[in-house]
């Protein structure tokens, strides 16, 4: 889940490197998630299909679960033929470095999860481990969901599509934790571009102009690279960033609202 191995050891847990799966355990795995409370020996003209879709995933595991979500909830064969003969596979993964998998399944979000996805992940540092609490309170703090019962199924709508996992039970003290994989984070950077912005320390100050929201990670009072900002007249959200502080941040939805003027 993820490609560091300081986050498995903040965890308790021990470094695996998973690799890639055989043909045989793809399969496993995949018919496991995309027939979930299905019996796959009823649908055998779906697992013909759901076969050549898991060899196309190359024994990766992200991208198995992923498209094996987007199938769970289709129950004509053609979507799922759709789905393998989407051109999105012949698409170079070195193009913009996402798997194909991921971008089908980013295509297949309705407009208002799409949205909810790309704008709460520019808040989301790589690595960091985020609670469901954090994230519907900050999508309803922006506007983007009006009712917490909406946000809650937001959530767990884009969680069953293995854009983020559980990896940590709720205790007495503390809620359950999930991880965004780096590479769902990258897809949803790429996806949220034009609207979205986030400018870590030390990156330079490039900035599109219909940039909407924008996020910053900065140290030691460097505030150089916000010159640019009376640019950006299309802004609504800035928020800073401290890494310390950002499950404070998401826990209380906290933003500042910025205006621009021509006076």
């Amino acid at each position: 889940m993820t490609r560091k191995e300081s986050v498995a050891l903040m965890m308790g847990s021990g470094a695996i490197n998973v690799g890639t799966l055989s043909s045989e355990v793809s399969w496993a795995l995949f018919k496991r998630h995309s027939f979930e409370n299905r019996d796959p020996e009823e649908y055998s003209e779906f697992q013909e299909v759901g076969k050549q879709i898991a060899n196309k995933c190359k024994g990766l595991p992200l991208a198995l679960k992923t498209l094996a979500g987007i199938l769970r909830s289709k129950f004509e064969v053609n979507e799922w033929r759709d789905i393998l003969r989407s051109e999105i596979w012949e698409l170079p993964r070195h193009s913009n470095g996402i798997l194909p998998a991921l971008m089908l399944s980013y295509n297949d979000l309705r407009p208002h999860l799409k949205q909810c996805f790309c704008f709460f992940v520019q808040y989301i540092q790589k690595d960091h481990l985020f609670s469901k609490e954090q994230v519907i309170h900050l999508w309803i703090a922006n506007g983007l969901v009006q009712k917490l019962h909406s946000a809650n199924q937001y959530f767990l709508e884009l969680r069953s599509r293995s854009l983020f996992e559980k990896v940590r039970e709720s205790s007495e003290w503390n809620p359950e934790e999930f991880l965004m994989h780096d590479l769902v984070n990258d897809l949803a950077q790429i996806a949220s571009s034009n609207l979205c912005n986030r400018l870590e320390e030390n990156q330079g100050s490039h900035m599109l102009e219909q940039t909407r929201h924008l996020s910053y990670s900065m140290g030691d009072g460097d505030f150089g690279k916000l010159k640019t900002l009376n640019r950006l007249e299309q802004l609504r959200t800035l928020l800073p960033i401290i890494s310390s502080c950002v499950g404070a941040i998401l826990a209380r939805g906290c933003c500042m609202t910025y205006s621009t003027s021509k006076d």
